[in-house]
C-alpha cells in the first residue's frame, strides 16, 4: 500500500470513528489546534473578500462555480456534466475548468475527472491550478459564453455568477470539525454564501436524516435555494468486452466493489439497492490510480472467494485503462450513472440557471 494510501485511510478513520487509545487522542488534540489556526484563516480571508479589502477578479463571461464544503466526493463532476449539456444546448459554449487531482505517476498530471469529462462531453475541458488564466483561455480561443468552474466554493478570488454548493446527504459534515482533525473545508455557516445548494444521494438518505439536514441549510440559505438530487443507475458495462446490462442485469448476483472515490458508502448502497449482493469490498483513497498488482488481487480474490463478478465507478474505470491485458477470470463492470432531479426540483434548477445565462 502506498504511503499517502495510508495517511488517507489513517484520517478517515479519525474523522468517522473517532481517536482510538491514548496516542491517538494526543494527536487529535494536535490536529484540533491545528483546525483553530486554519478555521481562523479562512474566516480572515472570506471576510477580506467579503469587506472588499481584498478584490475578486471578474471575468468578461458568465462564470457557474460548483463546490463543496468537504474533502471528498459529493457529486461535482457529474453536475458539471449536467450543466454543460445543459449549456451545450443553448449555443452557449460551455468550458469546464478544473483544478485536477493529478497522477504522478503518469498522464503529466492530469485528472480522472477531466478524462472521464472529456470522454463524455463534447465541450472543452481545461486543467488547470490557476484558474482565471484558464477561464480566460476558455473565453478566447473557444469563444466561450459561460464557464463551468469545478472545486470553485473555495476560489475566493474570482467572482462566480452564480454559486453552487453540493452536500451529501449521506454523510453531509463528517465530525463536523474543519481540516486536519475533520473533513470540513469551511465552517458550516459559510454555506450561507451559496446561491443554490444541491442534496446529492437524496434517495438513499432515510427520510428523517434528509428532513433534518434541509432544516439546518435551510437556515443558511433559506428553503427555495435548496434542491435534492440523485445519482440513478442507467447501466452496467463489461470493460472488457464493453457490453451492456441494464440497471437489473445483475439482480440477485453476488459482487465485489472496489472504488477510489470520496464517498464509497453511497456507491454501496447504490448497488444493493439494485438487489446485488455485495459479498467483499475494496475501498482505496479519492482519486487512487491503481496498479497492476491491485487488479491482480481483485481478480484473485473474486475467483477465490467465489465472485460472480467485481464492480466500481466510471471515475475508477479512468485509472484502470491500459492495465487490463488478459481475460479476467470473473467479469469486471463499471456501474454509469446520471443524476437526477425530483420533477419541481429539477423545473426550478434549470429555470434559475437560464435566468442567470441570460441576464
Amino acid at each position: 500500500m502506498k504511503d499517502t494510501e495510508r495517511v488517507c485511510r489513517y484520517f478517515l478513520s479519525i474523522w468517522s470513528s473517532g481517536p482510538q487509545g491514548a496516542r491517538e487522542k494526543a494527536f487529535f488534540l494536535i490536529l484540533i489546534f491545528f483546525s483553530v489556526l486554519y478555521g481562523a484563516c479562512v474566516r480572515l480571508i472570506v471576510y477580506c473578500y467579503r469587506r472588499r479589502i481584498f478584490r475578486k477578479q471578474h471575468a468578461p463571461l458568465r462564470v457557474i462555480g460548483v463546490g463543496n464544503i468537504t474533502v471528498g466526493g459529493t457529486g461535482k463532476t457529474p453536475l458539471c456534466a449536467l450543466l454543460s449539456e445543459y449549456c451545450s444546448a443553448g449555443s452557449r459554449v460551455p468550458v469546464i475548468v478544473m483544478r485536477g487531482h493529478g497522477n504522478p505517476d503518469s498522464r503529466g498530471g492530469i485528472s480522472d475527472e477531466s478524462i472521464l469529462l472529456s470522454q463524455k462531453l463534447r465541450a472543452p475541458v481545461l486543467v488547470s491550478k490557476r484558474r482565471l488564466p484558464a477561464i480566460m483561455r476558455a473565453y478566447r480561443e473557444y469563444g466561450s459564453r459561460c464557464v463551468i468552474l469545478d472545486d470553485a466554493f473555495q476560489q475566493w478570488g474570482i467572482r462566480k455568477d452564480i454559486e453552487i454548493v453540493i452536500i451529501d446527504s449521506l454523510a453531509p459534515f463528517g465530525n463536523r470539525r474543519l481540516l486536519p482533525a475533520g473533513p470540513l473545508r469551511e465552517p458550516i455557516a459559510h454555506i450561507a454564501r451559496a446561491d443554490m445548494v444541491l442534496l446529492s444521494n437524496a434517495r438513499l438518505c432515510e427520510v428523517h436524516a434528509l428532513k433534518e439536514l434541509r432544516q439546518e441549510v435551510a437556515r443558511y440559505v433559506g428553503e427555495e435555494a435548496i434542491y435534492e438530487v440523485s445519482h440513478v443507475p442507467v447501466c452496467f458495462r463489461n470493460i472488457q468486452d464493453a457490453t451492456e446490462l441494464p440497471p437489473s442485469g445483475l439482480e440477485g448476483k453476488n459482487a465485489l466493489l472496489f472504488c477510489g472515490i470520496g464517498n464509497p458508502v453511497s456507491f454501496e448502497k447504490t448497488v444493493a439497492s439494485l438487489g446485488i449482493a455485495v459479498r467483499r469490498r475494496r475501498y482505496f483513497s479519492d482519486h487512487y490510480w491503481y496498479t497492476q498488482k491491485d487488479l491482480d488481487d481483485i481478480a484473485t480474490e473474486c475467483a477465490d472467494k467465489g465472485v460472480f463478478c467485481a464492480v466500481t465507478t466510471e471515475k475508477d474505470a479512468v485509472r484502470l485503462q491500459g492495465l487490463i491485458t488478459r481475460v479476467l477470470p470473473s467479469p469486471l463492470y463499471v456501474m454509469k450513472t446520471a443524476l437526477a432531479f425530483p420533477p419541481a426540483d429539477g423545473e426550478r434548477f434549470y429555470e434559475r440557471i437560464s435566468r442567470m445565462l441570460d441576464a
